[in-house]
C-alpha cells in the first residue's frame, strides 16, 4: 500500500488572522450619522415608542380585561391595602417618625407608581431597610427628644416638646426625600439603572440581613419597656444591648407580655394558616391589623398607658396634611444620604420587580422603574411622607392573591386613605409593641443568604459574522461573540444582545404561543 502523504492545514499567528480576515471599518460622514440617528430616533414608530415607554400604564392597561382581572385586582389590592396600615405605622416608627408618616406614604407611593412604573406588581410603600436608614440619619441631626424632655417634670411641656421635635424630623425626612426623589428620576432619565446589575443577590441578600439584626436591635427597647438613649456612629447595635443589659432592673414587663403574646399570635397564624392553606386561601389572614385593632380596644378600655406605663401611637391627626414643598437647602450637607439611600431602596425595589416578572414573564424597563420610584418619593415628600421602595412580603402578597395589574395598587391606596381620613384618630390608644411585633417577625422572617451556586462554563466560542470575512452561516443558526467574561453584572447586557441577534424575543414567544393555545381550546370548546 502507498503511503499517502497527508496534508497538513495552513496555520497561522493571531495577528496574521486578524491581518488577511479582518474587515476594515465602515467610515461614514457626519452627515450620513446624524441621518440615521434622526431616522432611529425621530420617526412617528421611535416617538410612539418613547411616550408608552415613559407611561408604562397605557400598554399595560392597553389589553385589560375589566370583567377578569378587575375582580381580581380588587381583591388583591384590597388585601395589600389593609397590610399597609399596620406595616406603614410600625415602620415610620421606626424610621422615628409619627406614624401618621407612613400612611402617607402609603397612600401616594402606588399611586404614582401606577402611571409611570413598569412592574404590574410590586407593592409601593414603606420598608424596613429605608426606615431604619431614615433613622440613623435624622438621630444623627437632630437632638435626642426624649432626653431633653426628661429634664422636666411637666407632662405639657413633654408633650410640646415631642411635637416639636416630631415636626423637625418630618421637614428634614421630607427634604431628603425630595432630594433623592429629584436624583432618582434624574439618573432614569440618564439611563443609569443599570446600577444594580453591580449589586449581586448576595450583597443585597447580606445587606438585607445585616438590616434585620439592626431592626431587631432597634426593636428591642420597646418590647421590654426600657427607655434609653439611641446610640450613634459604629457599633450602634452593640451599644444598645450594652445600654440595656445596664438598665436591665427597670423592665416593665406589661410591654413584655403584651409583645410576646402578639408576636406569637402573628407567627402561629403566618406558619400553621396562612401558609400552610395558601393554596386554598384566595386571601391570606390579615393578622397584623387583626392584633392592632385587638390591642388598641384592650388598651382603650384597659388604660394600659395609665395603668402600666405601656407606651401608645398618641394622636394621629386625620385627613391629608396641606402639600408643603420641603426646604431642601436645610438638609444639602445630607445629599450623599439622600443618594445612598435612595440607590439601596431601588436596589430592593426593582430586584423584587424583576422577580415578579420573570415568574408571570414580561420586563421591566430598570431605568423607568428608577424614574418612578424618584417620582413617588417626590409627590410623598409634598404630603410628609419619606421614600419609597417596593416590599417584598406585600408584593408577594399583591400577585399571590391574583392580582394582575396596577389597578391593585390604586385600590390598596383607597383602603389607606380612608383610614387617613377618617379611622385614624381611633388608634389614639394602640400600643407601640403591637404594630412593633409585625416589624420584628418581618425581621425574622429575613433569609439568610447561605446557599451556593456554580458558575456556568463558556461551552461554544464561534466567529462574529459582521468582523470577519469567509464565514459560515447556517440555516437557522446565529453565531455570537461575547468577548468578556459573563457574569452578574453584564448577564443582562449579554441576554438583550442574543434576543437583538436572533430578533426573537422567548418571553413575547411563550405569551403568543399561550395566546393561541388558548384561543384553539375556546374554539374546541364551541365545536363540541
Amino acid at each position: 500500500m502507498d503511503n499517502e502523504k497527508q496534508t497538513e492545514p495552513d496555520t497561522c499567528n493571531l495577528v496574521e488572522f486578524e491581518k488577511t480576515n479582518r474587515k476594515d471599518p465602515e467610515v461614514r460622514t457626519v452627515r450620513e450619522v446624524a441621518a440615521g440617528w434622526a431616522r432611529k430616533t425621530c420617526s412617528q414608530r421611535a416617538l410612539k415608542k418613547t411616550f408608552l415607554n415613559n407611561f408604562p400604564f397605557l400598554s399595560i392597561m392597553r389589553g385589560y380585561h375589566v370583567l377578569q382581572d378587575l375582580p381580581n385586582d380588587i381583591i388583591s389590592g384590597f388585601t395589600v391595602g389593609i397590610m399597609q396600615i399596620p406595616q406603614g405605622m410600625a415602620y415610620a416608627s421606626l424610621a422615628t417618625l409619627p406614624p401618621v408618616c407612613g400612611l402617607y406614604t402609603s397612600v401616594f407611593a402606588p399611586f404614582v407608581y401606577f402611571f409611570f412604573g413598569s412592574s404590574k406588581h410590586i407593592s409601593m410603600g414603606c420598608i424596613a431597610v429605608v426606615s431604619l436608614m431614615f433613622s440613623s440619619v435624622l438621630d444623627a441631626n437632630i437632638v435626642n427628644s426624649s432626653l431633653m424632655a426628661s429634664s422636666s417634670n411637666n407632662t405639657n411641656v413633654t408633650d410640646d416638646l415631642d411635637a416639636v421635635f416630631d415636626a423637625q424630623k418630618i421637614k428634614m425626612a421630607s427634604a431628603i426625600t425630595l432630594m433623592s426623589g429629584l436624583i432618582m428620576m434624574l439618573l432614569g432619565k440618564l439611563g443609569l439603572g443599570f446600577v444594580t446589575t453591580f449589586m449581586s443577590e448576595y450583597l443585597i441578600g447580606g445587606f438585607t440581613t445585616g438590616v434585620a439584626v439592626q431592626v431587631l436591635t432597634s426593636q428591642v427597647k420597646l418590647v421590654v419597656g426600657i427607655k434609653i438613649e439611641r446610640p450613634n456612629g459604629l457599633s450602634k447595635a452593640v451599644k444598645t444591648w450594652v445600654a440595656l443589659f445596664a438598665h436591665a432592673a427597670e423592665i416593665n414587663w406589661a410591654p413584655v407580655i403584651m409583645s410576646i403574646i402578639s408576636m406569637l399570635v402573628i407567627y402561629l397564624v403566618k406558619i400553621f394558616i396562612n401558609e400552610r392553606f395558601k393554596s386554598k386561601m384566595r386571601i391570606p389572614v390579615p393578622i397584623e391589623l387583626i392584633v392592632v385593632i385587638l390591642g388598641t380596644v384592650a388598651s382603650h378600655y384597659g388604660h394600659f398607658n395609665a395603668n402600666y406605663g405601656m407606651q401608645i401611637v398618641g394622636h394621629i391627626p386625620a385627613g391629608i396634611p396641606a402639600p408643603t414643598i420641603p426646604d431642601m437647602g436645610s438638609v444639602s450637607h445630607l445629599i450623599g444620604d439622600a443618594i445612598i439611600i435612595g440607590i439601596i431602596a431601588f436596589a430592593q425595589s426593582v430586584s423584587m420587580a424583576k422577580t415578579l416578572a420573570l415568574k408571570n414573564k414580561y420586563t421591566v424597563n430598570a431605568n423607568q422603574e428608577m424614574f418612578a420610584y424618584g417620582a413617588g418619593s417626590v409627590l410623598a415628600s409634598i404630603f410628609a411622607g419619606y421614600i419609597t421602595a417596593a416590599s417584598v412580603a406585600r408584593s408577594v402578597v399583591q400577585e399571590g392573591a391574583g392580582g394582575k395589574t396596577q389597578v391593585a395598587a390604586l385600590s390598596s391606596c383607597i383602603i389607606v386613605l380612608i383610614v387617613v381620613i377618617a379611622v385614624g384618630p381611633l388608634f389614639y390608644s394602640l400600643p407601640k409593641t403591637c404594630h412593633d411585633a409585625g416589624v420584628v417577625n418581618i425581621a425574622f422572617n429575613s433569609p439568610l443568604y447561605l446557599q451556593t451556586c456554580h458558575d456556568a462554563g463558556v461551552v461554544n466560542i464561534a466567529f462574529n459574522s459582521p468582523l470577519y470575512l469567509q464565514t459560515c452561516h447556517d440555516a437557522g443558526v446565529v453565531n455570537i461573540a461575547f468577548n468578556s467574561p459573563l457574569y452578574f453584572a453584564n448577564s443582562e447586557i449579554f441576554v438583550k444582545k442574543c434576543v437583538t441577534a436572533i430578533g426573537v424575543d422567548p418571553m413575547k414567544m411563550k405569551k403568543l404561543q399561550a395566546k393561541s393555545n388558548k384561543i384553539k381550546f375556546k374554539k374546541s370548546d364551541v365545536s363540541i
